[in-house]
């Protein structure tokens, strides 16, 4: 089975997760109203404020040409059944499908990524930024998977900070000119994805992208992290139950939850950049293990 295979499969049963958690809970999946396509992000609105976004791999993140999404496909679900559209994105090997139905799944995890709801299911949720201390060991080699803005939080709280990309090296490049020219950044080493291997294999701590959800990348680099002390999954496409990830190795998952629906809708029409404002207006979570093995460092 190929690592796509294995992703889909992955995905496969955190829908099954999330069909169950609806039925013993006694909740009602949303239907389709809206679906955003936009630079870098697919958007889904769902009804009852479910309501989700992942990566589409255009716009900065775009590594190679892809085809144009199928509108009147995604015109199609549209008034149907969140469960319904993401069984079926999710296995398309189209990247702007797959990313919608990773979308649908983050709509439909909304419910049961309250506080209360992970607690009840043995997860501990910490809602505050500052929380890499608390995962982090100074003396750790820690490598992040896809170059975001949490770099920039492990700076300084570790031993060395590796940040492996797809995109080109030169994308993450400073030139410094003064009596000499020199580069940076100082603080972070950057690698291409060929090293994935080798640089996650030799880290303590691995913090991979979410993003590997809808490449279909992520079994591959849970398996080369397999020696790492602390396996986590980050940033917008991941926000999904964690249940199945962390019974496939993941430790920690730091996402946002999306709490208040009108303004992400608002956000989906009116803003470029769809993560900053999803950091500036929705709940940063942090969620791991519950206390009976939530120890990390």
């Amino acid at each position: 089975m190929s690592n796509d295979d294995l992703s889909v499969n992955l995905l496969k049963h955190t829908l099954h997760r999330l069909r169950h958690l609806y039925e013993t809970e006694g909740f009602k999946p949303g239907v389709v109203l809206e679906i955003g396509l936009k630079p870098q992000w697919n958007v889904v609105i769902g009804s009852d404020g479910q309501c989700g976004m992942a990566i589409n791999f255009t716009g900065i993140h775009s590594l190679e040409e892809t085809a144009e999404p199928d509108l009147e496909k995604l015109k199609s679900y549209i008034g149907g059944s969140l469960v319904a559209m993401a069984d079926e994105a999710i296995a398309s090997r189209d990247v702007h499908m797959r990313s919608v139905g990773v979308a649908a799944m983050s709509a439909l995890s909304q419910p049961f990524l309250a506080a209360d709801s992970l607690r009840t299911r043995g997860f501990e949720c910490v809602e505050r930024p500052a929380v890499m201390e608390d995962l982090i060991r100074s003396t750790d080699i820690v490598t992040v998977v896809g170059y975001g803005g949490l770099v920039r939080s492990l700076v300084g709280i570790c031993k060395e900070v590796h940040v492996t990309e797809m995109r080109p090296r030169e994308t993450f490049i400073t030139t410094v000119i003064g009596k000499t020219v020199d580069y940076g950044p100082k603080v972070v080493t950057v690698h291409g994805e060929r090293e994935n291997e080798f640089v996650l294999g030799r880290s303590d701590v691995a913090i991979l992208t979410g993003s590997s959800l809808v490449n279909g990348t992520f079994a591959e680099l849970l398996a080369y992290s397999h020696r790492a002390r602390s396996v986590g999954l980050y940033g917008p496409s991941a926000c999904i139950i964690p249940d199945v990830l962390f019974e496939q190795g993941v430790d920690f998952v730091l996402s946002h939850r999306i709490r208040d629906a009108e303004r992400f809708r608002h956000d989906m029409v009116n803003d470029i950049d769809m993560e900053t404002a999803l950091k500036a207006h929705q709940q940063l979570q942090v969620i791991r293990k519950g206390p009976a093995n939530a120890s990390l460092i």
